[in-house]
């Protein structure tokens, strides 16, 4: 009887326990148009950026252009007023630099890839550089 007891109490453990695997949802494209003033820091290794709104999704790198300098959108919708404007990711001190040089200017596009934390800030597990295309004639 006492093994079984234990047995009932390890499955219900793994039944309500954290899964892992179920638990994290996906990671969703968010770009990012620099700016001068955009609110960007780094701090015991997390970087915070704070951006604005747009009206409409960043759409194609082609579009990207639409976004205007220190906003945020995601590729398909804008960000929402239910969803937070604050962006973290742990990185290192190296990669914070190679963000905010490109963040820091106008037309400097960063790819984050969010996930809402519910806790008033998107968590990312990766970023990268976007670049613009230009319609050329």
């Amino acid at each position: 009887m006492n093994k079984q007891l234990v047995l009932v109490l390890a499955l219900v453990a793994l039944l309500l326990g954290p899964t892992p695997l179920l638990a994290e949802p996906p990671y969703y494209p968010l770009i990012v148009n620099g700016s001068p003033s955009l609110d960007a820091r780094y701090d015991k290794g997390v970087l915070t950026v704070r951006f604005r709104r747009t009206r409409q999704g960043a759409g194609q790198p082609s579009n990207y252009r639409n976004i205007p300098p220190g906003s945020g959108a995601w590729v398909d919708r804008a960000v929402n007023a239910k969803e937070p404007v604050v962006i973290k990711q742990t990185m290192s001190k190296q990669k914070a630099t190679e963000v905010f040089d490109r963040i820091k200017s106008d037309g400097g596009y960063w790819r984050f890839f969010c996930r809402n934390t519910n806790k008033g800030y998107f968590e990312v597990s990766r970023s990268e550089r976007a670049n613009a295309e230009g319609k050329f004639d």
